[in-house]
């Protein structure tokens, strides 16, 4: 599957010179989609060098494991010795689109901000279904399954920086203004659309320091 602009967009925006958010895009066998979206509970170099763990641990078992959970319960296995040691955790999303079979597949270790807005414009959130990693020293990662209408859903995943700044335009709740105007402007091509609200945040006067903020849109 070829993605462009028209179906995918994303955006990344460090607060620093080095962050703790991240998303990669991974392709997968019989055209399904892997996305993963992150924040790491820090700034900085010592943030970064877990981002890029996280990163690599999860491209690595993508192509290995054939079920989101399966990943997000090896990437633990993988990063909770140092997570613990550095007093770090990770919130992470990780979903995998099947277009052909009409179904997103998710597992959610502590990321809040993950949505599926329909194409009457109805957002429904992808909820957390475990804690993020390394908050426990064990854990029994969860999945989820949800049908996905193609050429219509929007997958819609962002970190809290992105959201915060919206909060700080107008002085009420971030996540819901973000959300509903993605979804008032669902029909517009993404990467226009991630544009828009980036630019929006760019306006922001926030009360407390900016953090990184990073959002994904996808439309297959």
């Amino acid at each position: 599957m070829i993605l462009s602009a028209q179906s995918i967009a994303a955006r990344c925006v460090p607060a620093e010179s080095v962050g703790g958010d991240f998303y990669h895009l991974l392709p997968l066998s019989g055209e399904r989609i892997g996305v993963v979206i992150g924040d790491v509970s820090s700034h900085g170099f010592s943030a970064a060098l877990i981002m890029a763990m996280t990163i690599s641990a999860v491209a690595i078992y993508a192509q290995e494991s054939a079920s989101p959970v399966e990943v997000v319960t090896r990437v633990h296995g993988a990063l909770i010795d140092e997570l613990q040691t550095t007093e770090m955790h990770v919130s992470l999303f990780y979903g995998v689109l099947d277009p052909e079979k009409g179904r997103l597949v998710y597992a959610n270790a502590g990321h809040p901000h993950a949505f599926r807005i329909d194409g009457d414009g109805i957002a429904h959130r992808l909820g957390a279904i475990n804690a993020p990693i390394g908050t426990l020293p064990d854990d029994d990662y969860g999945e989820e399954v949800v049908e996905w209408e193609v050429g219509r859903d929007l997958l819609l995943l962002f970190t809290d920086g992105l959201s915060d700044a919206y909060a700080a335009t107008a002085g009420t709740g971030g996540e819901k203004l973000l959300v509903d105007e993605i979804a008032a402007l669902r029909n517009e091509p993404p990467e226009q659309i991630l544009g828009h609200v980036f630019k929006r945040a760019d306006r922001a006067n926030p009360t407390v320091p900016p953090d990184d903020r990073t959002a994904v849109l996808i439309r297959v």
